[in-house]
């Protein structure tokens, strides 16, 4: 059960890259914790405004960003 349920979180979960927290933005978008750490660094001297601009930050790849981007909100 445990396992489905994180599917289902990895996969299907929406976020907001400017509000979620770098726990969420790690699971949903399958970056690494340090990763997740530098977008929200990031989002507080300057918002992310598309997946673009998301995509500009060292470590995320852009074709799980491009495949998950129906859940991906700024």
């Amino acid at each position: 059960f445990v396992s489905v349920m994180t599917y289902l979180y990895r996969t299907l979960t929406t976020v907001n890259v400017n509000t979620s927290d770098a726990e969420d933005l790690a699971a949903v978008l399958h970056v690494t914790p340090q990763v997740a750490d530098a977008i929200v660094a990031r989002r507080q001297t300057r918002k992310f405004t598309d997946l673009n601009d998301l995509k500009t930050v060292p470590g995320v790849d852009a074709a799980v960003l491009d495949g998950k981007a129906k859940l991906i909100f700024f």
